[in-house]
């Protein structure tokens, strides 16, 4: 993959509870262009498409429009079907509640446009967004709208917002018996709620963020040993942090950081990683 610009925009600090980052991703066309992995990170997308789409592996071609990103259980591939010009919202985990109301859940391995899920006023934004021609202008006019949408008042649940926070902050260390006890409530209401707001159960959210504190852990670093990352990122020892992260990248850590990822590289931080010490 080759001429590829990414670049994060933080949101104001209103919104760092409901919005990771806004991204802008601008890639030439190619004609042998081969599938690229992204990595889950127990977040959501909402996706502004000015481009030709990247089409998902497995799934129906997408249409250029914007669209929402349901969570994802393991790793995606997507190539590129001509020049991409992409501005994306990275949704906290349970941001997209706040969205689209109890079917947050449902959109889970999949994306839908906007329409589809009577999300008029981002069918809308979409429209201006086109009419705009710097990439500023149009991230200002999205936290406008998203500082609308997703301060208001309405369809969230407390408790899995509550959750989701707490096993991010933690680095995903606790299991869903800790955190139901931490929560005064069982384990079983824990799952049904986390899953119906978030998409996902409780300890596969908690294995995607310790996936990230991996990256996090190395990046930047020519020589770190992979069990003092095992550790230091909530896994018991170096076998358990393999077996999670062939789980949730396809393959162990060893052989994506030797492999050419450079989409996902772009969305992790990886592009400023070197390999670690065995």
């Amino acid at each position: 993959m080759e001429s590829v610009y990414y670049r994060e925009i933080a949101p104001c600090e209103a919104l760092r509870q409901q919005i990771h980052t806004y991204w802008i991703l601008t890639q030439d066309a190619l004609s042998d262009a081969s599938p690229e992995k992204v990595l889950p990170d127990g977040r959501t997308e909402i996706l502004f498409d000015f481009g030709a789409p990247y089409r998902w592996v497995g799934q129906a071609p997408l249409a250029p429009r914007g669209r929402v990103v349901g969570q994802i259980r393991s790793y995606i591939e997507l190539i590129p079907s001509g020049p991409v010009a992409l501005l994306g919202v990275r949704l906290e985990a349970s941001a997209l509640q706040r969205l689209i109301g109890s079917t947050a859940g449902e959109l889970t391995g999949t994306s839908a446009p906007f329409d589809e899920l009577e999300l008029f006023e981002l069918a809308a934004l979409e429209e201006r967004l086109h009419e705009l021609s710097s990439w500023s202008a149009r991230l200002e006019l999205v936290e406008r709208v998203f500082m609308k949408l997703l301060l208001a008042p309405g369809r969230t649940d407390s408790l899995v917002e509550g959750v989701a926070d707490f096993m991010r902050r933690s680095g995903g260390r606790h299991d869903v018996g800790q955190v139901a006890r931490h929560f005064g409530a069982s384990v079983r209401t824990i799952e049904r709620r986390f899953a119906k707001g978030i998409g996902l159960s409780p300890k596969l959210f908690s294995r995607q963020v310790r996936l990230q504190r991996v990256f996090s852990l190395i990046e930047g670093r020519h020589s770190v040993p992979w069990s003092q990352i095992a550790v230091a990122s909530g896994c018991f020892d170096q076998a358990h942090l393999s077996r999670e992260f062939r789980q949730l990248a396809g393959e162990p850590p060893e052989a994506f950081l030797r492999a050419e990822h450079q989409l996902a590289e772009h969305l992790t931080g990886l592009s400023k990683t070197a390999e670690p010490g065995s």
